[in-house]
């Protein structure tokens, strides 16, 4: 719920609703609710491994055009004919276009001046007129364009520059009018130093961050203001000390508390009072520089409140215009610091062309953070890369483990040169052996013991890098620790275990790091964090806390990915504590590692790390995993993934032809506690002895017809956590109201002894539940159903004993056959 608001009658309300909803978010008068959604579409050869982005194919011709002026829902895509460029112009296929307030509006009819939507783009030239030099058709680049949002645009050379091959188009198509504003303002006019006090407003927007790297970069003290907590806390997460509210104009009197003689650079988007509360808070002979378009005050007007002070009111549109050879040289002055890991991209929210009046609608309720893109299929997106630098240093943690020896070659095949590896523990033969390998290619593989949840030593290799390697520029956090058990074995310490990689290393690596450029910021979490898993319940907290901390980060205007791994084959984790056979009795696959790397490389692509914070990966069988869910139960988690999906009746054959010796003559019903209903009391047994031997065969992830009725299940695999698994599977299976005991494993260990206790008390509350009438031989007393009290004995104990002791009681119980 909302953070101040009246909890009890939106909680009432909550607990009353029927929808099915069990993750629900408050905000602002909204109600919210959680889904899991396909991120992205598999290749064509149907292999598991999802493409990044649209797959290429010829553009229509179109072009966002404002069919009626005043409203976002006057935009539309039309036909349009594209214009050969003439000499000294070139022609772009436009890829990403950067939205700006001025595009807004010309929307909504607050200008007077109409002109074509869309300023700066970048995208591949295509046609080249007479003259041109220097840039030729195939080259990627970025450009400053009127009426770029749309397929193709024309635009004067000088005003086209190359795009970096380290930024995607999006990233790309953020930086021109918002550098080039900051640039001219703070260096060309203000001419800003390291003793300069400087006041941004807006500082959380695409030029008000772009400003606040220039001031930090020239040394300059930022004061900063920014309309939500949010939009705040990114800032300071960038280091600005001094971030106050721009909603109000209690600013300037905060800021002259700190600084009574005033700021000597105010850098001013706002309008109304706004404007006269900044110059009370500039210095007497400060620098006032206007970048907004509304109410631009007269020299008249200044000189009334600052006499001394100077005021400039820019027009980037009149210098691109006027005076396009200083556009192009400030421009790649940027770009060239770009490069350089000085300044780094701003933060990016993309819309489809197709979703344009949802982008403007966006930008004018002043959601985003950075810029807002709206892109278009790109024809080449799928070749885009890591952005892998040979000059520059990446760490990853849990760097000695399989997964993390994987995805240091990976770095090193995609050109990284110098690799940091940390671990709590030195390298084994094997690991050494790989790192030899990596190191003859050419690269520099270091090896530093740390353990990532301290926080000093995490310094201290941050530090190490710092002083004898290139500057770092990415980060995957890898490491990590299992300790599964039930929940009923959980303890704090063993939360403490697992968490103090996943959490405490995390949030070490981001307070560390959360100053630098880094290109990239990775955090391996876990798909149990998305779908639960059994006996996992600190691991599913641990990698939930990475999850959120990669929102933080972007919310804050910082690189971050997690990625829900699912198991993975071979190496990780996963095998060394066979998770791999629990999953995929589950109706989950294992990712093969040449499968995961290649989907790593896609999502760390220029295209993928804009368009994820989060992403699972796992290989489902969708049919298989459904058949967890009785009809109509799927969570609503999950319903946009599998509600059309028909689950997999394995075992139906089976079923049919025992019911087919009924003799009712019907036709089997859909699930078994209907067949259970309404067949005849002496065929209930047999059906209850398929059923248990069903579930069972999906526990242990072997044919049911080899599950013999009378030998112990533990003789055939079943260890204490599929216990709980198979335990579970009977009681949802036939859609019962109360669960199951938490011991029935252990009191009826084999097949024949499930069913039995099914039948003799399960069976008559399900009958009753279903409106089925009891037969002769049903047992009327159904309230045996509830734990017995050798049940509860056994419960009492299982709290205190590990998992060791609980798999000991349990061969014990399969030993000497079901309590009495």
């Amino acid at each position: 719920i909302d953070p101040h608001a009246n909890p009890i009658d939106p909680l009432i309300a909550e607990l009353h609703a029927a929808d099915g909803e069990d993750r629900v978010a408050l905000r602002n008068g909204s109600r919210l609710v959680a889904r899991l959604v396909h991120a992205v579409p598999m290749t064509d050869a149907g292999a598991d491994v999802p493409q990044v982005n649209t797959p290429p194919g010829e553009a229509p011709t179109q072009r966002l055009e404002l069919a009626t002026r005043g409203t976002f829902d006057g935009l539309a895509l039309k036909e349009a004919s594209r214009r050969p460029p003439a000499p000294g112009e070139v022609e772009i296929r436009v890829y990403a276009s950067g939205l700006n307030f001025r595009d807004v509006m010309n929307v909504l009819a607050m200008r007077d001046d109409p002109e074509p939507l869309g300023s700066e783009c970048s995208g591949r030239v295509v046609r080249v007129g007479t003259g041109v030099q220097g840039v030729k058709a195939g080259d990627d680049v970025i450009a400053i364009a009127a009426g770029s949002f749309g397929s193709y645009v024309t635009t004067r050379v000088e005003l086209v520059v190359p795009k970096p091959d380290t930024l995607s188009y999006a990233e790309a198509a953020a930086l021109p009018l918002a550098f080039l504003t900051a640039y001219y303002a703070l260096h060309h006019v203000a001419r800003i130093t390291a003793h300069d006090k400087v006041l941004i407003h807006a500082a959380a927007g695409g030029v008000g961050l772009a400003a606040v790297q220039l001031a930090q970069r020239a040394g300059a003290e930022i004061y900063a203001t920014a309309g939500s907590p949010a939009k705040r806390e990114c800032l300071a997460a960038l280091g600005v000390r001094h971030a106050m509210s721009s909603r109000t104009l209690d600013f300037c009197d905060v800021l002259r508390r700190s600084q009574p003689e005033g700021v000597s650079v105010v850098l001013n988007s706002l309008a109304g009072e706004f404007i006269s509360k900044s110059l009370d808070a500039l210095c007497e002979d400060g620098r006032f520089l206007e970048i907004g378009k509304r109410e631009i005050y007269s020299a008249q007007q200044v000189a009334a409140v600052k006499p001394h002070a100077t005021y400039t009111a820019i027009d980037l549109a009149a210098i691109i215009a006027n005076d396009p050879a200083l556009t192009r040289q400030m421009l790649l002055e940027v770009l060239d610091t770009l490069r350089a890991g000085v300044l780094k991209p701003l933060p990016v929210q993309t819309f489809a062309l197709d979703e344009a009046a949802d982008a403007f609608r966006y930008m004018a309720q002043a959601k985003h953070i950075g810029k807002i893109v709206i892109t278009q299929p790109d024809g080449n997106a799928a070749q885009d890369t890591a952005r892998i630098r040979p000059a520059a240093t990446y760490l990853i943690t849990g760097g000695l483990g399989g997964l993390g020896l994987r995805t240091a070659r990976w770095l090193v095949d995609k050109g990284a040169r110098h690799v940091v590896l940390g671990g709590r523990s030195g390298a084994s033969d094997e690991a050494r052996a790989e790192l030899h390998d990596l190191e003859r290619g050419g690269a520099q593989i270091v090896v530093l013991q740390a353990d990532i949840a301290q926080m000093d030593q995490v310094s201290q290799v941050l530090a190490r890098i710092d002083q004898d390697m290139p500057p770092l520029r990415g980060v995957i956090h890898a490491a990590g620790v299992l300790d599964d058990g039930a929940l009923l074995q959980q303890t704090w310490a063993r939360f403490r275990t697992v968490m103090a990689a996943k959490v405490a290393g995390a949030w070490n690596l981001h307070v560390l790091t959360r100053a630098l450029p880094l290109d990239f910021f990775v955090l391996f979490s876990s798909a149990a964090a998305l779908f639960g898993s059994r006996g996992q319940a600190n691991h599913a907290a641990a990698n939930a806390f990475m999850d959120a901390l990669a929102h933080y980060r972007r919310a804050c205007a910082l690189s971050a990915l997690s990625i829900n791994w699912g198991a993975w084959a071979q190496i990780g984790a996963a095998v060394k504590h066979h998770v791999t056979e629990r999953a995929v009795t589950q109706g989950v696959g294992v990712i093969e590692p040449e499968q995961g790397i290649k989907i790593l490389d896609q999502m760390l692509g220029p295209s993928g790390t804009l368009a994820f914070t989060q992403v699972g990966v796992v290989p489902f069988e969708w049919p298989e995993y459904a058949r967890r869910f009785a009809a109509g139960a799927v969570p609503a988690l999950l319903v946009d993934l599998i509600s059309n999906v028909q689950p997999v009746q394995a075992g139906d054959q089976r079923q049919q032809a025992v019911v087919a010796r009924d003799e009712t003559g019907k036709t089997p019903p859909a699930d078994w506690a209907d067949r259970l209903a309404e067949a005849p009391l002496n065929r209930r047994r047999v059906l209850l002895i398929t059923y248990v031997q069903e579930q069972a065969g999906r526990v242990l992830g072997i044919n049911q017809n080899k599950l013999r009725e009378r030998v112990a299940l533990n003789e055939v695999g079943l260890d204490s956590l599929m216990a709980v698994e198979l335990r579970n599977l009977l009681g949802s299976g036939l859609g019962l109201k109360h669960a199951l005991p938490a011991t029935l494993v252990f009191d009826y260990p084999s097949i024949e002894a499930l069913a039995g206790y099914l039948e003799d008390e399960a069976l008559p509350s399900l009958l009753v539940d279903r409106g089925a009438p009891l037969q002769e031989g049903d047992l009327s007393d159904i309230s045996v159903v509830a734990s017995r009290p050798a049940v509860t004995g056994v419960l009492e104990t299982l709290e205190e004993m590990s998992d060791e002791e609980v798999d000991r009681l349990f061969a014990e119980k399969m030993k000497n056959g079901p309590a009495p």
